[in-house]
């Protein structure tokens, strides 16, 4: 009846933002109101026994209470964060009737988590709501975002503190999934006392361009659909994490555990230092009419082992990242060891370069940076890597010496 055609976007005209519905309406079709992204307020009546199949899917932003008169549900019925659920007994339903986080009363808890479909959902019981976000008590004085059922503006700034039940605590995680499909946030503040980013929080936020994490440490997968982000943050004081230029490393620098695709840059230069690429570094999902933007073409990695890739790290959908043109250069007598190692034999545009040719494509290199941590000099020993940290013991490859860069064959 108000379903829009899924192409279209919020700028066409009229977009459906509010929708009062009489008492008398007992049913809501299959996808009576889906793919109406402005979508904001809907009431559903206290007479309603049934919500069609994707009824109100892809409605990111509306605000979802299921009154007790309901006892059925279809398949996806609804796309957005969190749902209230006033019934103490799981409604009947198709497979999946809903891919987030429901919220039922303390009681109800259990009947839901063991049914076969609503237990496929986060369960939650005694939850908490300020500013249209949804808390849970996390340990003795914690809380935890969980999920949120009012859109989130452009910019987020997770509080440090919440009030549960006249308790004042730190927020001290964002749980599994806790933001997802947050499609207007541009950008996300989290506070120092999170210490915890559940798998899967900031995934379909196809409009985010930067998150600072702060000291807080991630579970993967996550960021996937955030096919905008230009850069990651963490603090300096971050013991999991450390980020060069937008792009996220464990904290020993030895695994790249996240590149943002939405990054400006057209080469990108993999610290000789990391030796494992972390699941889903670069890999790209479609995120509902959210293009990808990959900017960058060139992808250079000197190290004489190539690093052990995790699941899907460069992986495009279920196509490779050749899509975008992107093409490896390697030392050129590491072509066919890059080739048949696993994961990189996903980008099939490999490229061997010779020392020199490597010499002269890193002249044009600016990002290169001493990191301000490590200890300086001006002796012609000192020598750094790529990514800024000194070493006492070079190997072979590209290095940093007084500012200039230079190979050690």
């Amino acid at each position: 009846a108000f379903g829009r055609n899924k192409g279209k976007t919020d700028s066409d005209p009229t977009p459906l933002k509010r929708v009062n519905l009489p008492e008398s309406v007992e049913h809501i079709d299959s996808y009576a109101f889906a793919f109406n992204q402005s979508l904001a307020d809907i009431n559903l009546p206290k007479k309603l026994t049934s919500i069609g199949t994707r009824a109100f899917f892809f409605d990111r932003q509306v605000a979802v209470r299921i009154p007790e008169s309901v006892t059925y549900v279809g398949d996806y019925a609804f796309g957005v964060n969190t749902v209230y659920i006033d019934a103490s007994q799981p409604p009947s339903c198709e497979s999946n009737p809903f891919d987030g986080t429901i919220c039922v009363k303390p009681e109800a808890v259990d009947a839901y988590k063991s049914h076969e479909a609503w237990g496929k959902c986060r369960v939650l019981g005694d939850v908490h709501e300020h500013d249209g976000m949804i808390y849970v008590a996390n340990g003795q004085s914690g809380a935890e975002l969980a999920g949120y059922v009012k859109m989130p503006g452009e910019t987020l700034d997770i509080p440090q503190t919440v009030s549960i039940d006249g308790e004042q605590r730190r927020v001290t995680a964002l749980g599994d999934n806790a933001l997802t499909r947050a499609i207007r946030v541009n950008t996300v503040n989290i506070p120092e006392t999170v210490d915890s980013i559940g798998a899967g929080c900031f995934s379909l936020c196809g409009n985010m361009t930067s998150a600072n994490i702060g000291n807080a440490k991630i579970k993967w997968p996550n960021f996937l659909g955030c096919n905008k982000l230009q850069e990651i943050t963490a603090d300096e004081n971050n013991i999991y994490h450390t980020t060069q230029n937008g792009v996220l490393y464990s904290k020993a620098m030895d695994t790249l555990q996240l590149y943002p695709l939405g990054a400006e840059r057209e080469a990108y230069f993999l610290p000789e230092n990391v030796k494992t690429i972390g699941d889903y570094v670069m890999y790209y999902v479609s995120a509902n009419g959210y293009d990808i933007n990959l900017k960058l073409q060139k992808l250079y990695s000197l190290s004489q082992t190539p690093p052990v890739c995790g699941t899907s790290s460069f992986t495009v959908c279920s196509s490779s990242l050749t899509t975008t043109n992107l093409t490896l250069y390697v030392p050129e007598n590491l072509v066919e060891t890059y080739r048949n190692e696993n994961g990189w034999g996903n980008i099939t545009y490999i490229v061997g370069l010779s020392d020199e040719e490597i010499g002269d494509i890193l002249a044009d290199v600016n990002e290169i940076k001493i990191d301000g941590n490590n200890p300086t000099g001006t002796a012609d020993d000192v020598l750094y890597t790529i990514s800024g940290q000194r070493v006492s013991k070079p190997g072979k490859g590209l290095y940093i010496r007084n500012g200039k860069k230079v190979i050690i064959k």
